[in-house]
């Protein structure tokens, strides 16, 4: 199984989840969010991700796109977890 992490498109994603708040409809940002994340994915050759935003202690959205596997084509599925380890950092970094 090959992965690949890409710290340059966490930044460009916590971007467009802030840009997309001031739509009026819960839905729009959605499918906005949705539509960003397919073309980042092709842009840079991610094969699957997931993903949540959340405000203080409310999830606002969860998602998950591509595959699991490029062997199996298991697709990805919100509740998967993933070992974060230092990768973290940069999180915290862009959002203080």
């Amino acid at each position: 199984m090959r992965s690949r992490i890409l710290s340059v498109s966490v930044p460009v994603c916590v971007c467009t989840v802030v840009g997309c708040a001031r739509q009026d409809n819960s839905a729009d940002r959605a499918n906005a969010l949705d539509s960003y994340i397919d073309a980042v994915m092709e842009r840079f050759e991610i094969p699957g991700l997931t993903l949540a935003v959340t405000r203080s202690d409310q999830v606002l959205y969860t998602g998950a796109f591509g595959v699991r596997s490029l062997d199996s084509g298991e697709r990805m599925q919100a509740e998967y977890l993933f070992h974060m380890a230092s990768v973290s950092k940069p999180f915290v970094a862009t959002t203080a």
